[in-house]
């Protein structure tokens, strides 16, 4: 059954559950709602949600609403871990604390910052102002990231369309792909490749021990380009000679290093197309 909480002021969820689901939504209002279901048709799941531990706690700050599963040798039927599926709606802007073991997590709405670890699941998150997500084992998908973003997976794919804050993204093994970037860029990966459609400012570090590296720059910024690879090749279809930089104009500085791999520096479209090929 869901239980509701009047949540006045800044609203944050503290989440910590074992393997299961997470979603969360935005909506009007100063109230959060919390329904915890088993996800799997089984005892110890239905124990699990019966047993999660939901509370909220209010100071003149804002509010806290706490969901946290409870742990017991008694969870486990066969080695098999009991699968939960935590749904809250939260008031818009509400900030997240996340801790899961083999969970996926989802968002949708707007959220204010949310903060993720996973041992082992899925991180998809629509709009938030700030990021900082790590992951073992999982892709990490964000929509559009209005401030910072600090990413990490040890195994799994990283997707953001649109990041208007500065971005700090590593990546041990898998694909890297940014839409749009608005500031500051570094990215780091040791195996995979790396592709940003649209940088207009700020200065982007792409660096791989294996993979690609493919950067569009927006038509109209003045660009200065570091580019070498050690076994593969360097180019870019920049036109400079006829593109010179304006005063007071946008301007990247680009830093793109390739151990195995090749560099490619390209105009970006006028128009930024989603990444439908990742989806």
């Amino acid at each position: 059954m869901p239980t509701t909480f009047d949540t006045p002021g800044a609203t944050n969820l503290a989440v910590r559950i074992g393997a299961g689901r997470v979603e969360l939504f935005s909506v009007d209002g100063h109230h959060t709602t919390v329904e915890v279901t088993p996800l799997t048709d089984d005892e110890s799941s239905r124990t699990a949600a019966e047993t999660t531990r939901v509370e909220s706690r209010n100071d003149p700050s804002g509010s806290t609403v706490v969901v946290e599963q409870e742990r017991s040798p008694g969870f486990r039927l066969f080695g098999r871990e009991p699968q939960i599926l935590v749904s809250i709606a939260a008031p818009h802007g509400a900030h997240a604390h996340l801790r899961v073991a083999s969970a996926d997590v989802a968002s949708r709405g707007r959220f204010g910052s949310v903060r993720a670890k996973t041992a082992s699941g899925a991180v998809e998150l629509s709009q938030v102002s700030d990021a900082d997500i790590w992951a073992a084992s999982g892709d990490v998908r964000l929509g559009r990231v209005t401030g910072n973003a600090k990413l990490h997976t040890a195994s799994g794919d990283i997707q953001v369309d649109r990041l208007e804050g500065s971005g700090k993204i590593r990546s041990a093994s898998g694909e890297v792909a940014v839409g749009e970037a608005l500031s500051d860029l570094k990215i780091h990966s040791a195996s995979g490749d790396q592709r940003v459609d649209r940088v207009s400012s700020g200065r982007v570090m792409l660096q791989s021990a294996s993979g690609d590296l493919t950067l569009g720059v927006a038509r109209g910024s003045s660009v200065w380009v570091d580019a070498k690879s050690m076994s593969g090749e360097a180019t870019s279809d920049l036109d400079f000679g006829h593109e010179p930089p304006r005063a007071g104009g946008p301007h990247v500085q680009v830093k793109a290093t390739a151990m195995s791999g090749d560099v490619r520096i390209e105009r970006a479209p006028s128009e930024r197309s989603a990444l439908s090929s990742t989806s």
